[in-house]
């Protein structure tokens, strides 16, 4: 089964990141729910009700199709077991993330990552990694 780890950490590579990190299958994963956002395939998605997809510290992440483009790339709220994260964007929007992490999945690459998006100053920024982070980084 894929798998896939997320979670919110406030002062990764100068910035709070949504994180989110793995082997080729979850990031094959996560390739195909943004596609399928992207296609209209799929709706509002929670990524850690998915099997193969585990939130740390209590982390749940929603994946929100705007039907616009808006400057809230997020909404982070703070629940009493985690946090909760909405991350909006467009069908376009989730069609290039999904293009963005394809190099992440060429098996005979390094570990990398790439970031997908942040917000408007640059406060909270969003990044796929592979290989690079050990599953229990918390």
């Amino acid at each position: 089964m894929p798998k896939l780890h997320f979670g919110v950490f406030d002062d990764f590579k100068g910035a709070r990141t949504l994180l989110l990190w793995g082997e080729d299958s979850g990031i094959a994963a996560l390739q195909t729910v943004f596609r399928e956002l992207a296609d209209g395939a799929r709706g509002t998605t929670g990524l850690h009700e998915m099997g193969w997809a585990e939130g740390v510290r209590g982390t749940r992440l929603l994946l929100d199709l705007a039907r616009a483009k808006s400057d809230e790339a997020f909404r982070l709220t703070k629940a009493d077991d985690g946090v909760d994260v909405t991350w909006v964007s467009t069908r376009d929007g989730f069609l290039s993330y999904a293009d963005l992490i394809a190099p992440l999945l060429d098996p005979s690459g390094p570990s990398c990552h790439q970031y997908l998006d942040s917000d408007r100053n640059f406060t909270f920024q969003f990044m796929v990694s592979r290989g690079e982070y050990p599953e229990n980084l918390r």
